[in-house]
């Protein structure tokens, strides 16, 4: 399945790689996707057609809203996944970090590992819950 933009700017995306040399040869060697993906990354990033750095960043903060701060069906998936990962990626990053505080400390990782947990997940939990408070139209 390849990319595909909106009808609408289809063609204005077919002239501007047209346009760009080096984009046509990446379309034209079979790199659609890249060329493509590129194209879109160059629009975006500049107010000619339309978009803006500031648009894109505001798009991108109301989908991670949306991702952290509601049970929307349309991350329910990864949110799954993140959840999945979470107990695996614990086994490793907690006793790293109170093996490395341990070292320095000369205190037994044992010991600190709980303490590390709360930390750390204390930390992201309530980084989370705070930014989900705030007002989106910030």
């Amino acid at each position: 399945m390849s990319f595909q933009f909106p009808p609408d700017i289809a063609s204005v995306a077919e002239q501007a790689l047209r346009d760009d040399s080096e984009l046509w040869k990446e379309y034209q060697t079979g790199g659609e996707m890249t060329a493509r993906l590129l194209l879109n990354l160059r629009a975006a990033a500049s107010d000619e057609e339309g978009f803006s750095e500031k648009d894109y960043w505001q798009a991108f903060l109301s989908e991670l809203r949306d991702f952290l701060c509601t049970d929307s069906k349309k991350y329910k998936a990864e949110r799954e996944q993140l959840e999945a990962a979470q107990a695996t990626t614990s086994k490793f990053i907690v006793p790293t970090v109170a093996g490395a505080i341990g070292a320095t400390l000369g205190i037994e990782q044992a010991i600190l590992i709980p303490f590390v947990a709360l930390a750390i997940f204390g930390a992201v939990k309530m980084g989370v819950n705070a930014w989900c408070s705030l007002d989106p139209e910030r």
